[in-house]
């Protein structure tokens, strides 16, 4: 029996993609600044130090409305099927800690640049400058989304108090619930504000740093 030996050629075995070698799944190696950076700007020390404080509280009260949507919900079930006496106030309240849970996590998530990003720029951008302007470019997007949403949703809650809009099992006033979104875009765009400053911030020190070497 002879042996043959078949040359197996795949299509695209002559091309050089950046995949073959591993540069396109190359992490970048430019640091992605955050709205609370390691080394603090001088100037806005103040804001840094008060936030300080101010994070702390924010994290204790979204941490408390979690454990007590969890008791509710467990409450809930005990009433409707141990006792047979659901707590129909709870159709309001879950919903209410919930929307504060969400809106206060967005605006923590913002601070510490948690929330789901895509990184495809540097796979194909390697320069640090250009890499810089567009994580600005895509911060000031961000700010403004921001600042549109927290304005119609101050405008909403506005209207309902206006009305005197409330809930009809509660009685509670409408604005419990429409004014977690006020909140939570407000709070959000402060964070993205401090973050475009730290952005900034990197790319002007890329540019100090070409001209010292240079």
């Amino acid at each position: 029996m002879k042996h043959l030996d078949i040359d197996v050629h795949k299509p695209g075995d002559d091309l050089e993609l950046p995949v073959a070698n591993g540069e396109a799944a190359r992490p970048s190696n430019i640091p992605v600044p955050t709205a609370i950076p390691e080394n603090p700007i001088r100037a806005l020390s103040w804001v840094y130090k008060a936030e300080h404080g101010f994070v702390a509280l924010l994290r204790w009260i979204t941490v408390s409305l979690s454990l007590a949507l969890g008791v509710l919900m467990a409450t809930q079930v005990v009433l409707r099927y141990g006792l047979e006496s659901p707590f129909l106030g709870m159709e309001e309240l879950a919903p209410m800690i919930a929307l504060w849970v969400y809106f206060l996590g967005m605006a923590h998530a913002t601070r510490q640049r948690d929330h789901i990003t895509g990184g495809i720029v540097t796979l194909f951008i390697k320069n640090e400058k250009v890499i810089c302007a567009i994580r600005i470019f895509g911060t000031i997007v961000c700010v403004v989304a921001a600042c549109i949403f927290g304005y119609y949703a101050q405008k909403n809650a506005l209207f309902n108090l206006g009305i005197g809009r409330k809930s009809p099992y509660m009685g509670f006033s409408k604005g419990f619930w429409d004014f977690s979104m006020v909140v939570g875009f407000a709070l959000m765009g402060f964070y993205l504000i401090l973050q475009l400053i730290s952005e900034i911030r990197q790319l002007t020190n890329f540019f100090t740093d070409s001209d010292v070497k240079n």
